[in-house]
């Protein structure tokens, strides 16, 4: 008897209809939420009679202390989250409610859009408790709804039921202290400017003659170029992004450092971190200085800063990892004359390592338009041509399945994509700047390497990688069949925060991605399927010249 080689095991076939309706479902709140923050504003009922109103007014604290609190719980909880995601997938497959609890989400969002009409309409003299209390209602509503056809109500009362609730109390009031925190580190961020630029005018007088610093309004220049070093340039976001990679760090390799020597890395990369700071902002002075103010401002000022941290984060780590003082132990040696087992994970990270690598060097010379993108390309080529020996793994076939995959990702994307009559334009100006002849190859290098290049890089690494190492430490014995959709959640997210403000769409497409790599086993289906999604923006840049896309 032989079976259909396209008819998944029913299991699998529920699986991935749960993932699709949960990505669903979190676009649709994604949707509904951008919607409601752009046509209503809550701050005005801080003004309110009404107590619930005063609180509503404060949406977007409660909002922000929500997100932390739910970022503490996935931290907290993370041992207890792989069973329950297999608890969910085993009722939320046998659910017959989802579509009771759709149909109540859109009549709850309705009436919830309805009084938000009434109770926030601008300049509106006075509210009446009812309709405050209705508005809450149809909101909570709306919540409650989105909940039970995320998941079935049964799972929530056990995950209630099993001494969560301490959990959620915690996670909860975790979230309220950092909001707090965050809200009283702001009087902090006046005087780490202050002291920033002492630091930067000592270390600016030692290479140049010409110093002007104005204290009061902590401006600081030389040679005819300065710069304003406001609170955000303090370094306290250096600090943040220090802090946050020390606690993943710890994290992940708890088990393996010693504590509490290891404690000793966070002010060690605080400082390092800060003290490179006043370094970049003497640097971009002096570049600006010296005849490239364009350069100092919209290439080095960006890029220096996201450099430097990631130089710092990896010194940190491996400083940690090998030191004897930090890690418990050290990797035992290989035995003489024993033959050492390359691992490829190397070879799935580092094309796409060394293009941002190299989109890193040439932005600190760019202002504002990449014209060494070429060398984006040519970094990844290399990278792929040096590694060709471990791709022979990879199957390739054709597959209308995988075409079709990328070009509904294209229709994604270009739904998603934010327009705006300034958009593209330092593209169009870079472009116009350039000699024909050298616009031509330029644009010729942005095809290759959006098409062919970076769909490769980036499938290797987010799919060929990553999804397959959160299933299994031996990734590369991982089939795509047996993938976790936890793992293809994680790494489609991580995929979504590599294309910045295009997360949801980047995301989204992860997921797509990932389906195809799945469907047949194939990476390189999820290849195609990136390359005909890319290879569609690229047509649709340069017959409409809406260079905005490429942005």
């Amino acid at each position: 008897m032989t079976t259909p080689l396209h008819s998944p095991p029913p299991a699998a076939a529920a699986s991935r209809w749960l993932v699709v309706r949960t990505v669903v479902l979190l676009g649709i709140l994604s949707v509904e939420v951008l919607a409601f923050s752009l046509c209503f504003d809550v701050q005005p009922l801080q003004q309110s009679d009404v107590l619930l109103a005063r609180v509503a007014g404060h949406g977007t604290t409660i909002f922000r202390v929500l997100a932390a609190a739910l970022v503490a719980l996935l931290v907290i909880g993370l041992r207890q989250l792989p069973d329950m995601i297999r608890r969910w997938t085993e009722l939320a497959s046998r659910d017959r409610t989802v579509g009771w609890a759709c149909a109540g989400h859109v009549l709850a969002v309705s009436g919830f859009a309805l009084f938000s009409s009434i109770v926030l309409q601008p300049n509106r003299p006075q509210t009446s408790p009812w309709e405050i209390w209705l508005w809450a209602l149809t909101g909570g509503l709306s919540l409650a709804t989105w909940l039970a056809a995320l998941a079935p109500v049964r799972f929530w009362i056990e995950w209630w039921q099993a001494k969560n609730a301490l959990l959620f109390a915690a996670s909860l009031s975790i979230g309220v202290a950092v909001n707090f925190v965050g809200l009283y580190t702001r009087e902090l961020w006046i005087p780490l400017s202050d002291l920033t630029l002492v630091v930067c005018e000592r270390l600016l007088a030692l290479v140049s003659d010409d110093v002007v610093c104005d204290p009061a309004r902590r401006v600081l220049g030389a040679g005819g170029f300065r710069v304003q070093i406001a609170p955000e340039c303090s370094g306290y976001e250096g600090i943040g992004l220090v802090v946050a990679a020390f606690a993943l760090l710890v994290i992940l390799f708890r088990q393996e450092l010693r504590f509490p020597q290891a404690l000793v890395l966070l002010p060690i990369g605080i400082v390092a971190i800060w003290l490179s700071n006043a370094v970049r902002i003497v640097a971009l002075i002096l570049i600006g200085a010296h005849g490239w103010p364009e350069v100092a401002v919209n290439g080095f000022h960006s890029q220096a800063g996201w450099i430097l941290f990631v130089a710092i984060t990896l010194a940190m780590s491996a400083l940690a990892l090998r030191s004897p003082w930090f890690a418990k132990h050290n990797p035992p040696l290989a035995e003489a004359g024993a033959p050492v087992a390359p691992s490829n994970s190397s070879a799935y990270l580092m094309p796409l390592l060394a293009m941002i690598a190299a989109a890193m060097v040439t932005g600190l010379v760019s202002a504002g338009f990449e014209w060494l993108y070429p060398i984006h390309v040519a970094a990844g080529m290399v990278a792929l041509w040096y590694y060709r020996t471990a791709y022979r793994g990879i199957t390739w076939s054709w597959s209308w399945v995988a075409v079709a995959n990328g070009l509904v990702v294209f229709a994604l994307w270009m739904a998603l994509e934010p327009r705006s009559t300034s958009s593209g334009s330092l593209l169009a100006e870079g472009l116009d700047k350039l000699p024909r002849v050298w616009a031509v190859v330029w644009l010729a290098f942005r095809v290759l390497g959006s098409v062919f290049v970076a769909p490769a890089a980036e499938e290797l690494a987010f799919r060929g990688y990553l999804m397959r190492r959160f299933t299994g430490r031996d990734f590369e014995a991982v089939s795509y069949h047996r993938v976790s959709w936890l793992a293809v959640a994680v790494s489609s997210l991580l995929f979504g925060l590599l294309h910045g403000h295009r997360l949801a769409a980047g995301t989204l497409a992860g997921v797509a991605y990932a389906l195809a790599a799945r469907r047949r086993d194939r990476l390189s289906d999820a290849i195609v399927a990136h390359a005909v999604t890319n290879g569609s923006i690229a047509v649709y840049a340069l017959w409409t010249h809406s260079w905005y896309i490429w942005e």
